[in-house]
């Protein structure tokens, strides 16, 4: 009898370990295991304002990701620590990621991303760039992913429509960062192509708030200029473009989106008359905006007070893309989910437009001329 009480108390007590067991694998299974982005972001520094915004879209993402389910029963988790636009602590912040068994990332701006492009490769994790447009992030890699037009998309464009004008001397004035060094590089190349000069080019610092120095320079020579190209996608823009008004530039100015539409701008004074190239995406929502963008911009307002950038449209259809590519292929291999990329996906309908990848993981996408006239953007083609 002592015997069998014996056993019966070893039975049950094997039982309970064995229910237990399986109720902390049914846990496991059922959503205790989060699937998790590293965002490196950008939340201090001259590109605060940038990356509060993709901040504030990829958590938006995120949220309606999990909303529905999350990816085959997982949630999504984001990972965010900033890097505040500095390539060491960029590394720094990879680094602490990668420890934690990271494998996606969502890491963006110019220098950002050109300094852990190798590690990306190297370690295979996959990252989307949302608006980065080094021309070093073109590598022939799958796990380097950009759904940004790059510097050379926006010089070509440039090039383009100041050759459509006659335009045939060209002045130059942008940030000396990753971003502008990219911009006159690919400039440089595409103003020549269509037969254009450069007589001059002014770079100044991302900390600098009195460009006078630079301007002046300019204001001398500008009889022999056809147009101006400024590149500024900083906190600074505003008064970069008041000091070019106030001292007497009067050629035509030529942009991109990351400066003429840069979040920090309040109000368009200093920006009337300014040609830019842009994406199709529209952040006065008056142009060619699908009914799938204009409920996402109206949330976005609603959420966080403010109109969605194009990096915050980018930035809500990278999530978008890595939630799509894991109920295809899974999470647990980056190598499948970036093959995805490149060779399953089919063009993807987004929020900020239609996006698909080539071999290299670089998004195929057009990009259009803008201009503003008192206040208002319109586009020119």
């Amino acid at each position: 009898m002592q015997n069998f009480l014996k056993m019966f108390f070893l039975i049950f007590v094997l039982g309970g370990i064995f229910l237990f067991l399986q109720d902390r694998q049914y846990v496991k299974n059922n959503n205790n295991e989060t699937i998790k982005i590293g965002h490196i972001a950008i939340l201090t520094g001259p590109l605060a304002s940038v990356g509060e915004a993709q901040l504030h879209a990829a958590s938006l993402a995120v949220e309606d990701i999990n909303s529905t389910g999350g990816v085959n029963g997982h949630e999504l988790e984001l990972v965010v620590e900033d890097y505040g636009y500095d390539t060491k602590q960029a590394l720094q912040v990879y680094e602490r990621f990668d420890k934690q068994g990271i494998d996606y990332f969502l890491a963006d701006g110019s220098s950002g991303v050109a300094v852990l492009r190798e590690q990306f490769v190297d370690d295979h994790n996959v990252n989307i760039a949302a608006g980065a447009t080094t021309p070093v992030y073109f590598d022939g890699s799958p796990f380097t992913c950009r759904i940004a037009l790059t510097a050379d998309d926006y010089a070509r464009k440039i090039a383009n429509t100041l050759n459509e004008r006659s335009y045939r001397t060209i002045g130059l004035l942008a940030a000396q960062n990753e971003y502008g060094e990219g911009m006159l590089e690919s400039l440089n190349v595409h103003l020549p192509r269509v037969g254009m000069s450069v007589i001059s080019a002014e770079r100044f610092n991302t900390s600098d708030t009195d460009f006078r120095t630079h301007i002046a320079k300019l204001t001398h020579i500008q009889d022999q200029l056809d147009a101006l190209v400024v590149i500024n996608p900083t906190n600074s823009v505003t008064a970069l473009f008041k000091q070019v008004h106030e001292l007497g530039i009067t050629v035509p100015l030529v942009s991109d989106n990351w400066t003429v539409l840069h979040p920090s701008i309040h109000s368009r004074e200093y920006f009337d008359n300014v040609v830019f190239v842009d994406y199709e995406y529209s952040v006065d929502d008056t142009l060619t905006n699908s009914d799938k963008t204009k409920a996402f911009v109206e949330r976005y307002q609603d959420r966080f007070g403010s109109y969605p950038i194009m990096l915050a449209a980018n930035t809500y259809d990278s999530m978008m893309l890595y939630a799509q590519a894991f109920n295809a292929v899974g999470y647990v291999d980056p190598a499948k989910v970036a093959n995805y990329f490149v060779n399953d996906m089919q063009p993807y309908q987004g929020i900020s437009g239609t996006i698909s990848f080539d071999h290299d993981c670089e998004v195929v996408r057009n990009a259009v001329v803008k201009e503003i006239t008192d206040g208002v953007i319109s586009s020119v083609e």
